[in-house]
């Protein structure tokens, strides 16, 4: 126990911080601990927020401002030294007693250094910062990025999946040791591929919602992304495969007849168009019931469910070949890529036919020397493994973002297993496998035998799931200016996304039926269970990848990464725009440019020549850099 007789003697800086600070401070308090604290003190901490504090609170405070201080040993004496400045002890034995203080908890801080959270301690360097290393010269004080740190997130709540999921997720996650984020991800994607554009959910009177879902998942390489992806769509080939095995005379006949009746009105037409003796040529409306014959036929094609990396216009083909359904499966990242125009050299690819196949928008393309192609209901899944160098580049995609493509995935960041992986594994048991192929399989075959025409089979709401979704709603809409603020796009859209993740564990669930039996209160409740960890998980990917910076940020960081590319100590301004070509004009580069001068990273020195002088940009030497984060000073 300590007891320490406190007069405040200047509450400038506390007052600043002292409520960002105290819910961390409470982690520091232990039962015993008493603190004596005048007034004005007092009054202070409970004018700084709606709740009063007692003396117990100003302890848990004052104990964080002088423990989490500890984090290095010059900063542990220098805090000791603000306290005695800061702090007018009553008695002679105030060092002492100073000194008792510190060492009576030093141990509580060794112990348990999981409880000093990062932003604390950003915190407590504002009121204790570290001596600072002389700076080079005329560059500011060094303030790295943000880089991220990777957050304490929960794991996919695999219980939420129906056993038929869940347990083959389990079983994957263990043969490949793999987090089970991993598989249950994916296996949630391929049931939505199976019934998008088949079903619909009903939450609630004039809103039906498509199942299709998009889910990116972030690992980095060697984290066996592409055997799990492997294991899953083999159901889906597999299927595919039989499936036009039994399709292939139909196919066949319909290609032959199509084939004559095509030449028939060539043939027909070629003859109309001479003059014959006796005047028997075809007539127009002899052409036209022979076109109108072969437009009556019903195209039978070979079933096609999967592509991997495509380019949207082959994308959009593929739908309309397909009844406008059509999943993306790829563990590469290579989509991305296509999508922002990499595949062509262009600027920027045309991303309507992913905004528009998500929400089932009718899609329209026509095209010079090519068929027009219209698909009335598309519906695509998108299921992606990428690193995060891929997810990074996407998110500093201006495009993706401002058209809200970034806003409808589901992001999952599993924690990796690199290093405590085992080689002795069992394999997938047959049956757990089989019986997730079963299930995929009769929801697949409902899909194959359905025609585009047909009305959606609608999924409709027990009273407890629909209460369940209306005060998922109400949290939702009032976190959207709380702590979801950042991500409002993503978010604005998480609850309907919710109601497709319900609409798809039910239809694993229930199979055939899921358009007779009402989706349970219970699906429901699972359904917002895997939200809440797409939530956790799709913060963070905003927040690591730097989606929730300021612009300027955001320009700093990429003109820096091209300046480090050049390889160069110094360069020209004009040569940062050129490198620069293609992301931001001139206009644009000089936020981007301040922020890194701000920052330290550079300093821009102006050189006189005669008119207009010349900017040259100067960069920080790297030694200086790492002298700095040793300091302390990175994240």
């Amino acid at each position: 126990m300590s007891t320490l007789n406190i007069h405040f003697k200047d509450p400038a800086g506390v007052e600043q911080c002292a409520m960002r600070l105290l819910p961390f401070a409470e982690q520091w308090r232990q039962p015993g601990d008493l603190v004596c604290a005048d007034a004005d003190f007092m009054a202070l901490l409970q004018g700084l927020g709606a709740h009063a504090l007692n003396e117990e609170s100003a302890l848990s405070l004052l104990y964080f401002l002088a423990l989490t201080a500890n984090d290095s040993a010059s900063r542990a004496e220098r805090c000791k030294a603000l306290l005695l400045a800061r702090l007018d002890a009553v008695g002679d034995d105030s060092p002492d007693m100073c000194s008792a203080f510190q060492s009576d908890h030093l141990e509580r801080l060794n112990a348990g250094p999981a409880q000093f959270q990062p932003a604390g301690l950003r915190l407590l360097r504002e009121i204790v910062p570290e001596e600072e290393e002389p700076e080079p010269d005329g560059f500011a004080p060094f303030e790295p990025f943000d880089e991220g740190q990777a957050d304490d997130l929960p794991g996919f709540p695999v219980e939420a999946l129906p056993p038929v999921m869940g347990d083959y997720a389990q079983a994957i996650a263990t043969s490949l040791q793999v987090p089970a984020d991993m598989p249950a991800a994916g296996l949630l994607a391929a049931v939505s591929l199976a019934v998008q554009g088949v079903y619909k959910v009903n939450p609630k009177p004039g809103w039906l919602e498509p199942l299709n879902l998009y889910i990116a998942v972030v690992a980095k390489p060697s984290e066996r992304k592409s055997p799990v992806l492997a294991e899953i769509s083999r159901h889906v080939y597999d299927f595919c495969a039989a499936e036009n095995e039994r399709r292939a005379p139909a196919v066949n006949e319909y290609r032959i007849q199509a084939s004559l009746l095509s030449r028939q009105v060539e043939s027909m037409l070629a003859q109309a168009g001479k003059v014959k003796k006796g005047g028997n040529s075809w007539k127009a409306e002899d052409i036209a019931a022979k076109q109108a014959e072969l437009d009556s036929l019903e195209p039978v094609k070979p079933l096609r469910l999967l592509a991997d990396d495509v380019t949207p216009e082959a994308l959009t083909s593929l739908l309309a070949d397909n009844s406008g359904r059509m999943g993306v499966f790829s563990a590469e990242g290579g989509l991305f890529g296509i999508l922002a125009g990499l595949y062509s050299g262009q600027g920027g690819a045309n991303i309507d036919t992913f905004l528009k196949a998500y929400t089932g928008d009718t899609i329209q393309v026509d095209r010079k020397g090519r068929k027009a192609e219209t698909i009335a209901h598309p519906a695509l899944t998108l299921l992606l493994m990428v690193q995060p160098s891929v997810l990074r580049e996407i998110m500093e995609n201006e495009t993706f973002a401002g058209r809200g493509l970034l806003a409808r995935f589901l992001y999952s960041l599993p924690t990796s297993k690199v290093g405590c992986r085992q080689f002795s594994t069992p394999a997938i048991p047959g049956t757990v496998a089989q019986a997730f192929a079963d299930c995929l399989t009769d929801l697949l075959q409902t899909q194959a035998d359905s025609k585009p025409a047909d009305p959606p089979k609608i999924i409709r709401f027990a009273p407890a799931a629909a209460g369940l979704a209306e005060q998922f709603f109400d949290e939702l809409e009032r976190r959207l200016v709380t702590d979801l603020e950042d991500v409002e796009g993503w978010a604005g859209k998480l609850h309907g996304t919710t109601m497709r993740i319900a609409g798809v564990l039910h239809c694993a669930r229930v199979g055939l039926f899921a358009d007779s039996e009402p989706l349970s209160g219970e699906t429901m409740r699972a359904a917002i269970s895997i939200a809440r960890y797409f939530i956790a998980h799709s913060c963070a990917a905003f927040r690591q990848m730097g989606a929730t910076e300021p612009q300027a940020v955001k320009d700093a960081r990429y003109i820096w990464n091209r300046l480090q590319s050049a390889g160069k100590p110094e360069i020209g301004k004009r040569d940062v725009l050129r490198l620069c070509h293609g992301r931001m004009n001139a206009r644009q580069l000089d936020p981007g440019l301040q922020e890194l001068e701000r920052r330290g990273y550079i300093r821009i020195d102006k050189i006189p020549r005669g008119g207009r002088p010349s900017e040259t940009v100067i960069l920080r030497p790297i030694e200086a850099m790492q002298n700095a984060e040793n300091q302390g000073f990175s994240h």
